[in-house]
């Protein structure tokens, strides 16, 4: 290569495996977001029909492939409407056909749903537990799950002025004057300055 020449940028290349329910939207917005600050990304949607071979001739794949190309559209022409994106539709089981794209793009990055219990059983939901562990053991390339915050309720008990220091202080300061000093967990945000020196303190939560 010339002395002078400048190198070509990394275009990458992230997969976006999506299915018919509710969390395709938000596997997209990740594809989005991990693209995000690359012009030249070049992103896969996969859609994967998971019917038995014998029916897959009745599937209709362009109806599927509009719908799917629509989505896309929509959500990833938000972060950049100049990337390059390429819309699969496919049938057979779909781990084998996420690895099977991901070998063929040279993928960067894989990311896909997880779903717990949803309206369809578990035989048939596409991207069930089984699907996600055997993408994870065998992919290319790192796998991001995503999925909708299932947090717990907040505790009965818990200390309703702890609360509003949290908020009020967005995250620096996590108890109240009256539990900072007894025994809680210890909490703290540690910032290393530009000589990777940092103190640690606790039970307010500072910031050092």
């Amino acid at each position: 290569m010339d002395a002078h020449t400048t190198p070509t940028p990394h275009r990458p290349v992230i997969i976006g495996a999506v299915d018919a329910s509710d969390q395709a939207r938000l596997v997209l917005e990740r594809v989005g977001e991990e693209a995000a600050g690359h012009e030249a990304a070049e992103v896969h949607v996969l859609r994967v029909v998971d019917v038995p071979q014998r029916y897959a001739e009745r599937v209709p794949l362009d109806d599927e492939h509009a719908r799917l190309r629509d989505e896309a559209k929509e959500v990833l022409g938000a972060f950049h409407p100049s990337w390059r994106v390429h819309i699969h539709v496919r049938t057979g089981h779909p781990d084998e056909e996420i690895i099977a794209l991901a070998h063929e793009a040279r993928a960067d990055a894989i990311v896909m749903g997880h779903h717990g219990e949803g309206r369809r059983s578990v035989r048939r939901r596409l991207f069930a537990g089984n699907t996600v562990e055997r993408v994870l053991r065998v992919a290319p390339c790192p796998v991001l799950v995503v999925q909708e915050p299932r947090y717990d309720p907040p505790a009965a008990d818990q200390c309703a002025e702890c609360v509003q220091r949290r908020a009020e202080s967005n995250g620096e300061i996590w108890f109240c004057d009256a539990h900072q000093n007894r025994t809680r967990p210890l909490h703290d945000i540690v910032v290393p300055d530009a000589f990777n020196v940092h103190s640690v303190g606790f039970g307010s939560g500072g910031v050092f």
